[in-house]
């Protein structure tokens, strides 16, 4: 695992590596065999850098609110206020960085568990309930619900 220092220009990085499915280690079709252990500091960096990047930070406030929506009103996927009004965008920024981020750090990305913690987290401290990413609340939370992913 390489450490990860700075996200700035990382929309414009993985555009210039021209990233494909072979550029980035992914853990797909689990079948509960294998998914590699990986340090708990991952999601809690990517939470970290979801809520203090301006851009990050704006997809995530748009997903937060989509997810409140989700869970208010029980829209099918399949409905016409599910199309009209799912963000798309920001969920493709999200999964972007999540392939950056896996790219750059050298990690393999098993995206569904990545994207339910990252976004827990930071839906977390956007909704005040956790009082930061670092929280001692994070740190059991994770450890309670995902702890056979990180460690």
């Amino acid at each position: 695992m390489r450490n990860i220092e700075s996200i700035e220009g990382w929309e414009e990085e993985l555009k210039a590596v021209n990233h494909t499915p072979t550029n980035i280690e992914r853990v797909d079709g689990y079948s509960g065999d294998y998914v590699p252990i990986i340090p708990l500091e991952i999601p809690i960096q990517i939470a970290e850098y979801l809520l203090t990047d301006s851009c990050l930070r704006a997809a995530v406030k748009r997903l937060s609110a989509w997810d409140d929506l989700l869970q208010e009103r029980h829209i099918s996927a399949d409905s016409d206020e599910w199309k009209n009004r799912h963000p798309h965008k920001a969920r493709a920024t999200f999964n972007n960085f999540l392939e950056w981020y896996a790219w750059k750090s050298e990690v393999p990305l098993f995206k569904p568990v990545w994207q339910i913690a990252c976004l827990q987290i930071a839906f977390g401290v956007l909704n005040s309930d956790f009082p930061s990413v670092r929280s001692k609340e994070v740190f059991d939370f994770i450890n309670q619900n995902h702890g056979k992913y990180f460690a």
